[in-house]
C-alpha cells in the first residue's frame, strides 16, 4: 500500500505549532511534527493520519 493522503492536529495546549505535516518520500507513512511556543506548555500531543491505497505501478 502507498500513502495517497493524510493530515495531523496538535491536541492540547494553543501555544503548540505544528511545523511538519506530510507524506514520507518512499511513500510508506506521515510524518508530523510540533514545537512549543511557550516556556510552560501544558500537556499536548500531535495526532498523524495517513490515507493508502493499492497503487497500479
Amino acid at each position: 500500500m502507498t500513502v495517497i493522503g493524510g493530515g495531523a492536529i496538535v491536541n492540547g495546549g494553543i501555544t503548540v505549532a505544528l511545523s511538519g505535516n506530510g507524506p514520507l518520500a518512499n511513500g510508506q507513512g506521515w510524518l508530523a511534527t510540533a514545537y512549543t511556543t511557550a516556556s510552560q506548555v501544558p500537556d499536548w500531543d500531535v495526532d498523524a493520519r495517513a490515507i493508502c491505497a493499492n497503487v497500479a505501478p
